[in-house]
């Protein structure tokens, strides 16, 4: 069957300054969007899999997701940054809920209403902009330039490389199966270095918005 349309592969990656804005913005939404952003933005994974997760999932600092809740059925292990695992020790547990994230007045299942929420976050950014700026809000003049979701999973990726992580480890981050003759005979899971790679990039976003001090010390591997 033709596809209804034409896809359109998106190239959006936010800047450093932009980041800084969503975190900001993140902060104004409240439980329990305002941690779920957050995560999404540490560990680059798809909003569904961030959306559902659920306890069982969580051991110390590792997050194992099933692979019936992953795109290539592959299951993925994301090792949790001290950033990362800090906001989610913060999410109150409900004892009877088996998801992390939750509307309680919905029932034990993940978060919904992500159009709404992504509109509400906009009109926070652009508000602040104006308000920064001095001047009566102008939706068109103040709003950050039109970003998805899924544009903060890009964003990682590509900012892992200029962190000096491999592309390959880049790729297992976000649970991409790799191809050809590697992707059958390695079997490792490359859980340390997915690790080096996720906790290179809190400390970074740490940097952007202030937070984890200077440090000067860097760790060899």
């Amino acid at each position: 069957i033709d596809p209804p349309s034409v896809e359109i592969s998106r190239d959006r990656v936010l800047t450093d300054d932009e980041i800084v804005r969503l975190w900001a913005g993140f902060d104004k939404l409240g439980h329990p969007f305002n941690a779920v952003f957050k995560i999404l933005l540490l560990t680059a994974q798809r909003r569904s899999e961030v959306g559902g997760i659920m306890w069982s999932e969580l051991k110390g600092d590792l997050w194992t997701l099933p692979g019936e809740r992953t795109k290539n059925s592959n299951g993925n292990t994301v090792p949790l940054s001290p950033l990362a695992k800090e906001i989610l020790d913060e999410i109150p547990k409900i004892e009877q809920f088996e998801h992390v994230f939750t509307m309680a007045r919905k029932g034990d299942r993940p978060v919904s209403g992500w159009d709404k929420i992504k509109k509400r976050l906009d009109n926070i950014i652009t508000q602040t902009v104006a308000d920064e700026a001095g001047e009566e809000l102008d939706m068109e003049k103040h709003a950050m330039d039109h970003w998805t979701i899924h544009d903060l999973r890009r964003t990682v990726r590509t900012n892992l490389p200029k962190l000096g992580i491999t592309p390959d480890t880049a790729e297992r981050v976000l649970g991409h199966a790799i191809g050809g003759v590697r992707g059958v005979y390695d079997r490792h899971a490359y859980d340390e270095q997915k690790r080096h790679a996720l906790e290179a990039w809190a400390r970074h976003v740490e940097k952007l918005i202030g937070i984890g001090g200077t440090n000067n010390v860097i760790e060899m591997r």
